[in-house]
Order: structure tokens, then C-alpha cells, then sequence
């Protein structure tokens, strides 16, 4: 089977801390794909609508749970219902452990759905929970992500 290599992941999150310790943990733990964050749904609708180096098929998106003005749930929803959207991979990501807030990740169409921090073994654990992704790289060695097409 055919596959394409993740460059980019996308984070959302309203969180300067959460952000800051993602861009630390992909620089230090050595994960291979482009890290690039926003802090509200508008802002990422805006760079998945115009930016021309967008490519879906070789993106992860990951949308915090509980933005500050709405839930990534309604991201998730919102970006499905695009032609981007249907190519995408998305999940969500939450400090929570309420099996509600899992429960409607999978409802609003979420690929995915994986605790905080977003470091290398949270998206270790989003590849081994979607089968159309998978990775190369010991902890020592580049963190690569391929999905399946």
C-alpha cells in the first residue's frame, strides 16, 4: 500500500503554556514533522482556506478540547463538513478524562483522540490508534510519520 510522509502537524490550542511545551517537546524529543500552532479555530479556518502550502494528505491536525470561545468538537465538525476537511487527519486532545468528552470527539468525526501534553509519546499514541498512520524511529532517532493513501 502506498504511503505519504506527515510534514506538518497543527496544534489549536488557547493555551501559551500548552504551546510552548509542544514546540519544546518536538525540538528536544526529536519528532520529524514541521510543528505549527494556533490559537483559535478562526485563525487555523483562515491558513486551511488560503495558505497555498496546505496539503491534507500529509497534515495532522489536533484541536484542543476546551478552546476558550468554543470546543475543538465544533472544529472538528466544522472542518468535515469541507472538501479539506474529508482529507484531513484530525483529532482532539484534552487533559480531561471524562469518557464523555472521547465519546463526542469520535461523534464530531475525530480520526483520533489523545491526552496533553503534545509530545512524542502522544503522537506515538495517535499513530497507534489510527490505522492508517504509522511510524518509524526509535527514541533515539527521528520520530517519522506515514499515512496510508
Amino acid at each position: 500500500m502506498p504511503k505519504r510522509e506527515i510534514k506538518k502537524i497543527y496544534f489549536v490550542d488557547d493555551s501559551d503554556d500548552e504551546i510552548f511545551m509542544a514546540k519544546i517537546f518536538f525540538k528536544r524529543q526529536n519528532i520529524g514533522p514541521e510543528f505549527q500552532a494556533f490559537t483559535s479555530l478562526e485563525e487555523l479556518y483562515d491558513f486551511l482556506n488560503n495558505d497555498p502550502s496546505f496539503d491534507p494528505d500529509t497534515s495532522i491536525c489536533v484541536l484542543d478540547m476546551n478552546l476558550t470561545m468554543s470546543k475543538g468538537t465544533e472544529g472538528v465538525t466544522h472542518i468535515r463538513a469541507s472538501k479539506i476537511g474529508q482529507q484531513l487527519m484530525l483529532g482532539i486532545s484534552t487533559g480531561s478524562e471524562d469518557p464523555a468528552d472521547r465519546l463526542s470527539a469520535k461523534e464530531a468525526g475525530a480520526d483520533f483522540f489523545v491526552g496533553k501534553p503534545l509530545d512524542r509519546a502522544t503522537i506515538e499514541a495517535i499513530c497507534d490508534s489510527v490505522p492508517k498512520l504509522s511510524r518509524t524511529g526509535n527514541e533515539d532517532e527521528v520520530l517519522k510519520i506515514y499515512r496510508a493513501i
